[in-house]
């Protein structure tokens, strides 16, 4: 990546907050580190918080009154309380400046909704927050990721303040990311920091989708943007108790699952009455120890250590009744073991699905002009695949994960016509960029099919997903030879 030269201009300031570097940085050409001044505060001042439906009432016609597209951002208590309700809602518009909305006081935010339905909304990582913002009866009627263009122009760093520091010459203090939102009173560094969140995003989508123009990926980034903008929501997981942290490589027996599952389901509803995020009512240490060590009696849990904190001694009976409960159920009612997910692409632990990788890295290469191949297009889980008996159809290749990363999509777009593609074996083999109409007819899952394992076997598989995220049939082929 080349440095940008030092000595970006900026604009003169009437104050002591400066102002966003100008020309603004590029991929290619970002600002230099030595010239990246510190933001300290906001520009207009810190604005008080609305919270009543009269403060909000009037937020919500000055808002309507602004122009352009609106900032938003919000802020979690992930970590400290159940679920992931938002705690403070950021906004921002020419014409009106920063609002801080307390989304637990105002009420129904019903006039918010309003105000916010027609503007294009711009977010950092909208996959994090348009969840909680939905929540609250608020959607976009059209979405600008600022970090999703980020990866699309091949940045190494997206974080907010790393784009931001690159594109804008500008540095955001990032003290208060991991707080608990849920406090009341807000401290005043907190809410400068919310308020600082928005107060450049609007700077900042315009020059990223300048850069994107330039890069010819105006028409990417707004059909990924739409996919994240309409997407439903996530499904629940299938047995999600499986996920604790330790469970996969060490509760192996039925029973132990068991006592691990009803654990995992007493917390979870202590926890969500509470409001109390699930590891601070019971550790996840005392699940596993549980399961491993299986104790046959009350005292023989309390002797665990795990299980000698205060916050397990609180409600010891409960979870006493948990690993009864399992210790007791019939053979036919356990949980079956499931075998461990396979390596990850690690050369050392997984040759075969390290070379894989490699080999998608270097086609992702060819698709990325740049020739950066950023982690979200290829990225270790997504070499990995299983045979699912679940499947659309008998043998079905199917991934290991169901996450699909919106930057993933573009690349399959961009090679969904290539009919038979042998990575890795030079410029020469290199088929044509494939007809729009293609694009959007067939998108197969990544850019392979199936992973090598190093043999001399010629392994084909024909796995195509469509827009929906529902697998179906096609005659696309990919072919993937050692």
């Amino acid at each position: 990546m080349t440095t940008r030269a030092t000595g970006a201009s900026r604009p003169a300031a009437s104050s002591a907050v400066p102002h966003p570097a100008v020309p603004p940085g590029t991929t290619d050409h970002p600002i230099s580190p030595h010239d990246v001044v510190d933001y300290p505060r906001p520009r207009d001042g810190l604005p008080e918080i609305i919270g009543t439906p009269a403060q909000l009432s009037r937020a919500a016609r000055s808002l309507a009154a602004g122009q352009g597209p609106v900032a938003l951002d919000a802020e979690r208590a992930s970590g400290f309380r159940y679920g992931q309700d938002a705690y403070l809602v950021q906004l921002r518009r020419e014409g009106v400046g920063t609002l801080l909305i307390d989304p637990i006081t105002c009420g129904p935010l019903t006039d918010l909704a309003t105000a916010l339905d027609g503007p294009e909304w711009i977010l950092h990582a909208a996959d994090q927050d348009i969840p909680c913002l939905t929540m609250l009866g608020l959607k976009a009627a059209s979405l600008f990721d600022t970090e999703l263009a980020a990866r699309l122009l091949g940045r190494q760093h997206v974080g907010l303040g790393a784009v931001i520091e690159e594109t804008l010459g500008l540095r955001l203090a990032k003290d208060h990311a991991a707080a608990d939102w849920s406090t009341r009173p807000l401290p005043t560094s907190w809410l400068i920091y919310a308020a600082l969140d928005v107060e450049l995003l609007i700077d900042l989508r315009d020059a990223l989708a300048v850069e994107l123009e330039a890069a010819g990926k105006a028409q990417w980034a707004t059909q990924e943007f739409e996919h994240i903008r309409t997407r439903p929501a996530k499904p629940a997981k299938i047995d999600p108790w499986r996920k604790t942290p330790r469970a996969g490589s060490t509760v192996r027996s039925p029973r132990s699952l068991a006592i691990l599952r009803e654990l995992w389901t007493s917390r979870e509803e202590l926890a969500a009455e509470l409001d109390r995020t699930p590891s601070k009512v019971l550790s996840h240490q005392a699940l596993i120890a549980a399961a491993v060590a299986r104790p046959r009696s009350r005292r023989k849990m309390n002797a665990l250590k795990e299980f000698s904190s205060r916050q397990a001694r609180q409600n010891q009976e409960r979870w006493w009744r948990a690993i009864e409960r399992a210790l007791e159920m019939p053979e036919e009612e356990l949980p079956p073991p499931v075998l461990p997910w396979a390596p990850r692409s690690s050369p050392t632990r997984a040759p075969g699905s390290a070379t894989t990788l490699k080999r998608r890295t270097s086609s992702t290469a060819y698709v990325e002009p740049s020739g950066s191949a950023p982690r979200r297009f290829a990225c270790p889980r997504s070499s990995s695949w299983r045979r699912d008996a679940s499947a659309v159809w008998p043998g079905t290749l199917v991934r290991r994960s169901s996450r699909d990363t919106p930057a993933a999509s573009v690349l399959r777009r961009s090679v969904s016509a290539w009919p038979s593609w042998e990575p890795g074996r030079g410029r020469s083999s290199r088929p044509p960029r494939p007809s729009r109409q293609h694009c959007a007819e067939h998108t197969p899952i990544m850019c392979g099919g199936a992973p090598l394992t190093g043999t001399s076997e010629r392994r084909t598989a024909v796995v195509v997903a469509g827009s929906s995220g529902t697998s179906r049939p096609c005659g696309t082929q990919w072919t993937s030879k050692p």
